[in-house]
């Protein structure tokens, strides 16, 4: 397994990609090769057959989905060659952002079509967003009192969205973020005259994000996805085999932690349990809870049971009357984040962009699917970008360095700062001459010399005061320049047009920033 470790650019305006954009071309047909040399097979159907099912599923899936949001998507069909990401539901950073403008460009260039796995089966307690002012607000869309999925929160109302909104605009105001508002108030404007369809979170969230971005993405919910057969499958595929399957899955991760040096045994996920039953990289969406998955296997029998509850007996044997069994069920299967690349990788893309953080974890992916499957993973790229916010507070740490000076140096030497004709400069002078010969009465002088300075200093009252003034305000600005270095904020302070730019550039130079 190869060591995990790229960085995120610390840069403003950096760009990471792996590959080289012009090298994506050539990924995707290395990709292409390594499918058609697969041999293995899921649920009884042969791999590259399997691929073929389960695109035309993906496809037909997200055109519905996708069908009443604009820009109008690329038609997916089985043919066509997808590239794909994903992400949660949310208020986006433009690390993030990068993967869609990148996808974007790529498909107008290449004629490809793009699908965003919205991962709407991960957990989320509020969806808020910082504001880099000197109250450094937190602005919230929705709090919660515990994580729960996104496929099961609260509709959000129109009156709700467009007072959060107003809230960012209002936090806005300080003249220092007038390029931050401006972006802001643009995308705001759009959003106003283009409201969403529907009141679901996930739609809702996933709406504004196209707002901005404006590609011609396919999108599908991971909700979606996995009331598939062919995501069924693949499922009762690898519960069939559940102890080899954990036993490989446990010592990859493991491996990944050592070669990685990494020390929190849950990163990147925790390993599974086995024991007297076998846990799985699977959740079992209950109310609006999230539960591990665990299989028991009794001769014929597959006991599938989440907390201790069983929720299927299934036959070991027959995939096809398992699927009718969970659908009859009415149980909500999901994967977690390796079984959901590692099924969208190796079934449904051409070739699936990563961000930094999913990048590495797919390292591990990567050799359970090597173990598993016994086939070689297709490849993957890489995109993340690191952008500040365009705030007018400039570096001020000369001009602090020049004050603090001036004001610890002024107690001691207030004549310096006070006109050499000043007769109590001059005085000054004299008694430091004085002072220094010998059997001068140094306690004397000594005190008519703190007598001058106090004198002097009353002079320079005023210019203290407003070199202290000034000084502080100095510093308030370099706070508020040291909060705002920070890659997490929101898509929609930025310009769209600046950040694909940025992309186009890098795709322009064949380098990776």
């Amino acid at each position: 397994m190869k060591n995990g470790k790229i960085e995120i650019p610390d840069q403003d305006g950096g760009i990471l990609t792996i590959p080289d954009p012009e090298d994506i071309p050539q990924y995707i047909e290395t990709n292409r090769n390594i499918f058609s040399a697969w041999s293995f097979n899921i649920g009884g159907i042969d791999a590259k057959s399997f691929r073929e099912i389960a695109r035309g599923e993906a496809s037909e899936l997200s055109n519905k989905y996708t069908a009443n949001f604009s820009p109008k998507p690329h038609i997916i069909d089985k043919d066509t060659i997808v590239i794909e990401t994903g992400h949660q539901p949310g208020l986006s950073h433009p690390g993030i952002i990068a993967k869609y403008l990148l996808m974007n460009n790529l498909i107008n260039k290449n004629n490809y079509a793009g699908l965003n796995l919205i991962v709407d089966s991960d957990n989320f307690q509020d969806i808020s967003l910082y504001i880099p002012n000197r109250e450094k607000s937190t602005i919230p869309l929705l709090s919660l009192n515990k994580p729960i999925p996104f496929e099961t929160a609260e509709e959000i109302d129109a009156d709700r969205v467009n007072q959060f909104l107003d809230d960012i605009d209002e936090s806005l105001s300080p003249p220092y973020l007038n390029t931050v508002r401006n972006n802001f108030v643009q995308w705001k404007k759009e959003v106003k005259n283009n409201p969403s369809q529907s009141s679901n979170l996930t739609t809702l969230l996933t709406h504004l994000r196209r707002i901005f971005t404006r590609g011609k993405l396919g999108e599908l919910p991971i909700s979606l996805q996995s009331e598939g057969t062919t995501f069924l499958t693949f499922f009762l595929h690898i519960v069939q085999d559940a102890e080899r399957f954990t036993q490989i899955y446990n010592s990859q991760l493991s491996l990944y932690r050592k070669v990685n040096k990494v020390r929190d045994k849950a990163h990147p996920f925790p390993n599974l349990k086995i024991d007297n039953c076998i846990e799985l990289p699977f959740w079992h969406i209950t109310g609006d809870e999230r539960r591990r998955i665990a299989v028991k296997i009794d001769r014929e029998k597959i006991y599938l049971k989440s907390n201790g509850q069983e929720l299927a007996v299934i036959a070991a044997d027959n995939i096809g009357r398992g699927i009718e069994i969970l659908r009859e069920k009415g149980l909500k299967i999901r994967p977690n984040g390796l079984t959901t690349t590692m099924f969208n990788r190796m079934f449904i893309a051409n070739l699936f962009v990563h961000g930094i953080g999913g990048a590495k974890y797919d390292l591990a992916t990567d050799a359970v699917i090597r173990e598993f499957f016994a086939a070689e993973p297709p490849l993957y790229a890489t995109i993340t970008m690191t952008k500040y916010p365009d705030v007018t507070v400039g570096d001020k740490s000369e001009r602090i360095k020049l004050l603090e000076d001036k004001l610890r140096n002024i107690e001691y030497n207030p004549d310096r700062y006070v006109d050499n004709k000043n007769p109590l400069v001059t005085d000054k002078k004299r008694l430091l001459l004085e002072i220094t010969k010998q059997h001068a009465d140094k306690k004397s002088i000594g005190g008519r010399i703190s007598a001058i300075n106090q004198e002097l200093l009353s002079i320079l009252r005023e210019e203290i005061k407003d070199d202290r003034m000034e000084l502080d305000k100095l510093k308030e600005e370099m706070e508020i320049n040291s909060y705002i270095r920070r890659r997490d904020y929101p898509y929609f302070f930025f310009k769209a047009a600046k950040l694909n730019e940025l992309i186009v550039n890098n795709i322009q130079s064949g380098r990776t920033k």
